[in-house]
């Protein structure tokens, strides 16, 4: 019957164009990163005009639900408008999950967020101190080896 319908709804469509067969819609979510902290970076997800109303998650790339604030939600009419905000602490591919559990759809937008840490300026500085460190130390070893090569050379014990 399912596929009856489906040719009905197609025949419709390329008759006339305009086919009112299929109402469930799973738009694709829009992913926009609304804020970087040292917290970590702010992630939104938005789904709109969505029929029926869907159940919208972040995910990371394998699949794990990731924590979120609480989801807003509009509707109007029978069409919802869910936004979705997560916060990302670490580089990863993340990803918003838009899923109709009445009509098996689903689809999905990623977004991969690279985490990227400034050091402070006392990190820069020590940082600095230790690699002049290690310079010097190797020059005065290199120094000290040489000159005690050059002891041997120059100096011959006759017996």
């Amino acid at each position: 019957m399912k596929l009856l319908l489906d040719l009905l709804c197609l025949c419709l469509l390329g008759l006339t164009g305009i086919t009112l067969c299929d109402e469930n819609v799973a738009p694709e979510p829009d992913i926009n990163i609304i804020d970087a902290t040292d917290d970590g970076v702010l992630l939104q997800c938005e789904v709109r005009g969505a029929a029926p109303k869907p159940r919208v998650e972040w995910q990371d790339r394998d699949g794990n639900k990731l924590p979120a604030k609480e989801p807003q939600v509009s509707e109007r009419g029978d069409r919802y408008h869910i936004t979705l905000q997560t916060t990302v602490t670490k580089t990863s591919c993340c990803r918003c999950v838009v899923t109709q559990e009445e009509t098996n759809r689903r689809t999905h937008a990623e977004i991969y967020v690279a985490i990227i840490v400034e050091m402070s300026i006392w990190t820069k500085i020590l940082g600095a101190v230790g690699i002049l460190a290690v310079v010097l130390g190797v020059a005065a070893a290199a120094f000290l080896f040489h000159r005690n090569n050059n002891k041997n050379k120059y100096y011959k014990f006759e017996s």
